[in-house]
């Protein structure tokens, strides 16, 4: 059919998909985009044409980043559009253009779905796409230049005032997903433990307080420990810590108290008012590998860390203890 009429859009189609399985990038993007340019309203050949794009934007981003702009107009459904702009973060930031891949990343965070689907970011390889995106906020603040980093900062800074201006618990968490590993965010952070001992999720909370104590913010300490204390209880001995954990067979050591900051006391802890701070270096419950673990009072609810911070598991207390 090629032969016979050289304009013909399926015949161009036809051996642009030729050329792209044979892995042939250039001459499946050149046939692809004359099909695309005689019949501009076919999906399946827009959807080839955007995948052999990407293919030589992945093997040589500068010289083809002139596509970018038709690549972005064939990116029609979400999934596609969402991968283009992770493709012009990795593009942009290869090419020392690290304002431009911190700009793309920002328009990333808001087309990202919050049920963190998992990405392909080579052969058999996966990944939970908020932490690619953070992998990527973390890698261009760590080579960037000192200007580049303050206007990120900067930037950073005007959405933490944003979120704090009209405080939700969803807002609260999507900005400490993005950025609590890289601005200081205590202040969100207490605002979030604020919200949800307000609305009915006291152990969330708790725990969202207990990481603000550790901050290295004395006020910030004092604030998360007055709404952690209300009625100022006595500190709890670690011996009679230990006796108490003992008698329910929970086979734990608690280590020694940490004196940092206003809020801990010389040979004890303060108590959390639902939950009690613990150090585990051995084996909680059939669920192992804690390093942390926040425990309530009165034994209705064990939240387990791993030692990098990562929850491990919420397990019903009544049922470990039996």
């Amino acid at each position: 059919a090629l032969s016979v009429d050289p304009s013909d859009p399926q015949a161009l189609r036809d051996r642009g998909e030729i050329a792209l399985v044979e892995g042939e990038y250039a001459t499946a993007v050149a046939r692809l985009k004359q099909a695309h340019a005689a019949r501009p309203d076919d999906p399946r050949g827009n959807q080839l044409l955007a995948e052999a794009i990407m293919h030589q934007l992945r093997q040589d981003f500068g010289a083809h980043r002139g596509d970018i702009e038709l690549l972005r107009q064939l990116a029609t459904d979400d999934e596609l559009r969402r991968e283009t702009l992770r493709l012009r973060v990795e593009g942009l930031a290869n090419m020392g253009e690290r304002t431009a891949s911190f700009e793309v990343l920002l328009e990333l965070a808001e087309v990202e779905p919050r049920e963190r689907p998992m990405i392909e970011v080579s052969s058999n390889h996966l990944v939970r796409s908020d932490v690619w995106w953070r992998s990527q906020l973390h890698h261009l603040w760590e080579t960037s230049t000192s200007d580049e980093r303050t206007m990120m900062a900067d930037e950073i800074a005007r959405r933490k005032q944003s979120v704090l201006a009209r405080p939700s618990i969803a807002a609260l968490s999507a900005y400490l997903d993005d950025f609590g590993g890289l601005s200081d965010a205590g202040v969100v952070r207490l605002n979030l433990a604020r919200l949800c001992l307000e609305q009915g999720e006291p152990h969330r909370g708790e725990i969202e307080l207990l990481r603000v104590a550790q901050s290295d913010n004395e006020q910030l300490q004092t604030a998360a420990f007055e709404l952690l204390n209300p009625h100022d209880d006595p500190p709890t001995p670690y011996a009679a810590l230990d006796e108490y954990w003992s008698t329910r067979q929970i086979a734990a050591s608690i280590g020694s108290p940490d004196t940092r900051g206003p809020h801990r006391q010389q040979g004890g802890l303060r108590r959390s008012g639902a939950l009690r701070n613990l150090r585990i270096e051995q084996a909680v419950s059939p669920r192992s590998g804690a390093d942390r673990c926040f425990v309530s009072t009165d034994l209705s609810l064990l939240v387990a860390y791993s030692r990098s911070g990562k929850e491990l598991a919420r397990i019903d207390l009544p049922h470990e203890l039996g």
